[in-house]
């Protein structure tokens, strides 16, 4: 679903793939055999693609993809405020957005001079519907093209569209891996936050993978604090 609308978030093209082609990656690494991809390509009817994507022809198609998704699926008299206001599931999601939206948009476009806080949470109420728009263009792609398939989710709902499931056994309200930072505490239960707030917290250090990439924290041993982290 994030193929939908990276362009509101100014997230480029090639780093959707990047991001697509990863999680294919981990899945052969981890075994899962099980488990099967489908890019929007495959929800939405646009002629001339080459048998296989690869970056190149993924980016210079990626907006064609989310245009058709829109022009054969959106529904043009959708009222999405009203959706919003009468139906809870709709609501569930869309305050989803909205939270999550307030908080990652401020490092894109940051209040300052030339935009309040007052104009900064309407843009970002107003980018949520869009998302909750193209969401729904997307449930009906989804359901024409999978109508035997169960569709799980991520987001908060009442289960009448969809069931809601956790990523992480996490004891917070961060569960989206995308959206915070895994901890493993010392008695090897498992956390989840904001990056900033591990970052700041002399209790955890950061571990990576052998390339270099940052993975996760992992609370230090008792006692065991770095003094350069003072």
């Amino acid at each position: 679903m994030f193929a939908t609308f990276p362009d509101l978030f100014t997230i480029p093209d090639r780093d959707v793939w990047a991001y697509g082609e990863a999680l294919r990656l981990l899945a052969i690494e981890s075994g899962c055999t099980h488990l099967r991809f489908t890019r929007l390509k495959d929800l939405v009817d646009v002629p001339g693609l080459p048998d296989k994507l690869e970056e190149i022809t993924y980016v210079a198609n990626a907006l064609n993809f989310r245009r058709a998704l829109l022009n054969q699926f959106s529904n043009p008299d959708l009222d999405v405020t009203k959706e919003i206001a009468e139906k809870d599931d709709t609501r569930l999601t869309y305050c989803g957005y909205t939270r999550f939206l307030k908080n990652d948009l401020r490092y894109i476009f940051p209040i300052g001079e030339n935009r309040s806080s007052r104009k900064y949470l309407k843009d970002v109420k107003y980018v949520a519907k869009q998302m909750i728009y193209r969401g729904s263009a997307f449930g009906a792609a989804l359901k024409q093209n999978f109508p035997d398939y169960l569709r799980l989710s991520i987001h908060q709902s009442t289960g009448e569209h969809k069931i809601s499931i956790s990523l992480l056994a996490t004891n917070t309200s961060y569960t989206t891996p995308w959206h915070c930072s895994v901890a493993f505490l010392a008695d090897g239960s498992l956390t989840s936050g904001p990056k900033g707030d591990f970052e700041g917290n002399p209790k955890f250090e950061l571990v990576c993978e052998k390339d270099g990439r940052p993975s996760y924290f992992r609370e230090r041993e008792t006692g065991a604090v770095n003094e350069d982290d003072y």
